[in-house]
């Protein structure tokens, strides 16, 4: 059956032991329970992501994936952000312990969760690909 139908009829897959519809557009890992963020590539219409930590495959899965376009992370521990080769062009970020952030030429909105941008700039952030 070709994808379109397939949503139409509100198709089903199992993801970790959970049935989903097919046709998610929203995911958050506070919701539904993955191990793997290179699981959620089997959701064609998945546009927005909310991560509560680091996943390996992240940055895998953000540069095969062009459809995701709005990523909220949080908590993920992280020094270094580097969404230069994504396709997201809204970022919510916690920027607790991040030293520096690249992000993408078609980045549109970002949002520091946790830190003001005159906190950062106190700090010495580091933003490359604002133009």
């Amino acid at each position: 059956m070709p994808l379109r139908q397939q949503i139409k009829a509100k198709k089903r897959l199992v993801l970790e032991g959970e049935e989903c519809r097919i046709s998610r557009r929203n995911m958050s890992d506070e919701w539904s329970h993955f191990e793997d963020v290179l699981s959620l590539r089997v959701f064609p219409c998945l546009s927005h992501l909310t991560l509560h930590k680091w996943y390996k495959n992240l940055y895998e899965y953000l540069e095969g994936y062009p459809f995701l376009r709005e990523l909220e992370l949080n908590n993920h521990g992280q020094k270094k952000l580097d969404f230069s080769k994504s396709y997201i062009d809204r970022l919510s970020v916690d920027m607790t312990g991040v030293e520096e952030l690249v992000l993408n030429d078609g980045m549109e909105h970002l949002i520091f969760v946790r830190r003001s941008f005159r906190q950062l700039q106190d700090k010495g952030l580091r933003i490359m690909g604002v133009p």
